[in-house]
């Protein structure tokens, strides 16, 4: 039996900011808060949800929003 070691490319902490689609000039900071332990199925190969905790001092909704997020890549 072998084990994997990898660095995963998310961590928890990772800084980011999040766009909102249907408002592009909207940009929160936010921060990875979670990552699921498992996976969710795809036929891409294995994905993971995750949470991020956003300062949102304008209020903007984000219920249901379509958002991208940039992450910022972590330290070795």
């Amino acid at each position: 039996m072998s084990t994997l070691s990898f660095r995963p490319a998310v961590r928890v902490g990772q800084p980011s900011l999040i766009v909102l689609d249907a408002k592009p000039s909207v940009t929160l900071h936010a921060k990875v808060s979670a990552i699921s332990e498992d996976p969710v199925d795809s036929s891409d190969g294995a994905l993971y949800q995750v949470m991020f905790a956003a300062d949102n001092p304008g209020g903007s909704s984000l219920f249901g929003a379509a958002i991208h997020v940039h992450l910022d890549r972590p330290t070795r």
